[in-house]
């Protein structure tokens, strides 16, 4: 006998409207790891990524009923993850508590979408990988908060005109920040990409 199909994000939503508590757990398990990730990338304090991963989901189930359906949920709660992050940024920065660069930060942990080998029986291959993290994470703080959420949102596969409207732009800012991003860290990263592959 064929295993029931996982009910749609639509379906799920429709079902939490109703009541269902069950499905609305349903629905942040198949997001919340997602949404953390793309959070992850635009703050880098790992209690402050859980309070605002929270706190989406807060801010998606309250207003659930104003889901319109014209764009995917996963695009709905993207601006939602993207705008909380960046009020959080905004307000720390207002309070003089700019964001640091940590060195403890891995590729990993900052979400960049970077694949390097397992080199996991070759000690010097492991220690060059943990460097190449801990770069990418210095790399992606030096970028301002527009540029970060650009190649972040780049780098879950939307589009330019996706991106536009979760981040109230024009597309071809979108096109010219993404450009400026990937060059910044293109330039930034080649010398550890080159030695990693050595």
């Amino acid at each position: 006998m064929a295993a029931p199909s996982e009910p749609s994000d639509n379906e799920l939503i429709k079902s939490c409207l109703s009541g269902s508590q069950a499905h609305a757990r349903r629905l942040y398990d198949r997001y919340k790891n997602y949404v953390a990730r793309v959070i992850r990338n635009m703050e880098n304090d790992p209690e402050a990524v859980q309070d605002l991963l929270q706190q989406t989901f807060i801010k998606a189930f309250s207003g659930l009923k104003s889901f319109k359906g014209d764009s995917g949920f996963k695009t709905w709660i993207t601006t939602i993850a993207v705008n909380t992050a960046k009020n959080y940024r905004n307000k720390k920065t207002r309070r003089g508590r700019h964001p640091k660069v940590s060195i403890d930060h891995t590729g990993e942990e900052n979400g960049a979408a970077l694949e390097l080998k397992d080199e996991s029986a070759n000690p010097q291959k492991q220690l060059l990988t943990k460097e190449m993290g801990t770069v990418i994470g210095a790399a992606l703080d030096m970028l301002s908060e527009e540029h970060r959420e650009v190649i972040s949102l780049w780098n879950e596969g939307f589009s330019y005109d996706e991106i536009g409207a979760m981040t109230k732009t024009l597309p071809q800012t979108v096109g010219s920040r993404l450009h400026y991003a990937r060059a910044q860290l293109q330039k930034i990263l080649t010398p550890y990409i080159k030695g990693n592959k050595e």
